[in-house]
């Protein structure tokens, strides 16, 4: 069946539906290619850079030329000692502060999108009932006193049971990608977390103590 005889059998209120299908299916292929670990998580990385900030902390060159990644950890890593560098001397909120600004902005690529598939997998079945109750309209329509409209009421029919099964297997695959995707990202949320933890304790060693809030104010007698 082509999409005109879907739209002619199942009536307008099918276009809703079609179009959160090509959404899914884009967000699909996005996130099956995204979500990597060759794009996530670069191996043998980490260690690397917990070797170079052992003894001190790397210079500008290293972090440009040798620290330099297309990876999402990476990327995280690299602002951490960025940081350090580019802030020193630095205490240990400051860092705190750059290690949970990494983590939200791994956390936030890593659900880019799932949001959507999660709001699709719930509105779909609406909009395939919308579809049943405007083909029931139509049913009705067609069986007034008096006359019969057999055509009306086939298309009536059609309508609602078009919207029905199609609004069910939108749902359904949706809902099916957003697990899979939201384990996925649960996965390497947990890992990325860790793998920052463990490059903030090393850099740790380099920060100064913080001072206390009122340690820098006049008390005057």
């Amino acid at each position: 069946m082509n999409v005109y005889n879907l739209l002619t059998d199942a009536g307008w209120p099918i276009i809703p539906l079609i179009l959160c299908s090509i959404v899914a299916m884009t967000v699909l292929f996005e996130r099956m290619f995204y979500l990597r670990k060759k794009i996530i998580f670069p191996n043998r990385k980490l260690e690397e850079y917990l070797t170079d900030c052992a003894s001190h902390l790397p210079d500008k060159t290293t972090l440009t030329e040798k620290w330099l990644s297309t990876t999402v950890l990476g990327k995280s890593l690299l602002n951490l000692v960025i940081h350090c560098v580019t802030h020193a001397p630095f205490d240990r909120q400051s860092l705190r502060f750059q290690l949970e600004q990494s983590i939200r902005d791994t956390n936030t690529f890593l659900e880019k999108y799932l949001t959507l598939l999660a709001t699709i997998a719930s509105v779909s079945p609406l909009l395939g009932l919308l579809g049943t109750v405007v083909g029931m309209i139509e049913i009705f329509a067609a069986s007034t006193p008096g006359t019969t409209q057999p055509a009306q009421l086939a298309h009536g029919i059609s309508v609602a049971l078009y919207n029905t099964a199609y609004g069910l297997g939108v749902a359904i695959f949706a809902l099916l990608a957003w697990r899979y995707f939201r384990t996925k990202a649960d996965k390497f949320q947990m890992d990325c977390e860790l793998a920052c933890n463990r490059l903030y304790s090393e850099l740790l060693k380099y920060a100064v103590p913080s001072m206390p809030e009122d340690h820098a104010l006049t008390h005057l007698p």
